[in-house]
């Protein structure tokens, strides 16, 4: 067990690496979208569990993810009430501060306008949420009935994607009957993950161009914004891009404290690596007096890497004393 927690942490590690240089302008970035949080619903699958009543599953829920949630949206609503809206981007967009503190509670973007502006990657602590608690009722079923309940969860998101009702987006409601799909397979495999010790270079290398051409195939998907093109080929695509990072984990037996560390703390880098970045962005645009460079794939990795480092400080604060609010029991001595 405790060597299954160590591979997941590192593959998380990478998953959230990606999360962040994806969220930067390179030749990489359409790949990584790809994939990268059908992993983060597959991952959580793995560990899903029923408890034993209703009950005590909202309640850990509600600790684990809701809480969470709430508190990086209010601390980085608060950001850019203060700093952010007065900014780059988002003085452009010009964001009514009513509609994005409204934002906080609906979870996802207001009448076309951004009003998730103060910080967009938190969207999937709320539908992850969702996706708990509908594999909740339906894990009890039969293994037919829960394949079934998932091809029609996946084509009624699909279908709400491609039609505009407001109130399937709250709590991107429509994204969790997609992401669903991941997480069930997450959770049917999670006894046979870890049995495969040596995947032949050969499949590897196969898996990595079959995923680069669905994706060539199948252009940009977003999953925050409901966009998939061809709803085939990005299940498709992504289950490659899953099985890709699982494999070169297995294959290469890395092991890496700093990732794992990481991997360990994706919660908070996730909601803190944008704004990271506007430090990075204020020392470079105003102190230096550098543009930015939007496409260098190298610059990008080295800023992506800075943004990670810069979490560090704040990962620590909330485990050393706050931990209750991001999910965890405090440690111990």
């Amino acid at each position: 067990m405790k060597k299954r927690n160590e591979d997941i942490d590192l593959i998380k590690g990478v998953g959230i690496f990606l999360v962040v240089l994806g969220h930067h302008n390179t030749i990489l970035t359409n790949y990584i979208f790809s994939f990268h949080m059908p992993l983060f619903f597959f991952i959580s699958g793995i560990f899903h569990s029923n408890y034993n009543s209703y009950k005590e599953f909202i309640n850990k829920k509600i600790k684990s993810l809701i809480i969470p949630y709430f508190t990086f949206s209010i601390t980085l609503f608060l950001f850019w009430l203060v700093i952010g809206r007065k900014f780059g981007e988002s003085l452009i967009k010009n964001t009514p501060i009513k509609i994005a503190f409204n934002g906080i509670f609906v979870g996802s973007d207001i009448k076309d306008i951004s009003s998730m502006e103060w910080g967009v990657p938190v969207w999937f602590l709320l539908c992850l949420f969702l996706v708990t608690n509908l594999y909740y009722f339906i894990s009890k079923l039969k293994i037919k009935k829960i394949i079934l309940l998932n091809i029609i969860f996946g084509s009624i998101g699909y279908y709400l994607s491609k039609n505009d009702y407001f109130i399937f987006r709250i709590w991107h409601l429509d994204t969790a009957l997609i992401a669903i799909n991941f997480y069930t397979l997450g959770n049917l495999l999670k006894d046979k993950l870890f049995k495969i010790e040596n995947i032949p270079n050969g499949v590897l290398i196969i898996i990595f161009f079959l995923s680069i051409i669905g994706n060539k195939l199948n252009g940009r998907v977003d999953m925050n914004g409901a966009h998939y093109s061809n709803i085939i080929l990005f299940y498709l695509t992504a289950i490659l891009g899953i099985t890709l990072v699982f494999g070169v984990i297995k294959k290469f037996k890395i092991k890496n404290h700093y990732l794992k560390y990481i991997g360990q703390n994706t919660l908070i880098i996730l909601a803190y690596h944008g704004r990271a970045m506007t430090f990075i962005k204020l020392i470079l645009v105003l102190i230096l007096k550098v543009n930015f460079p939007e496409n260098n794939l190298i610059l990008n990795i080295i800023f992506s890497i800075i943004q990670i480092i810069l979490c560090i400080p704040i990962i620590y604060i909330f485990n050393k004393y706050l931990p209750f609010l991001i999910g965890k029991r405090r440690e111990r001595c």
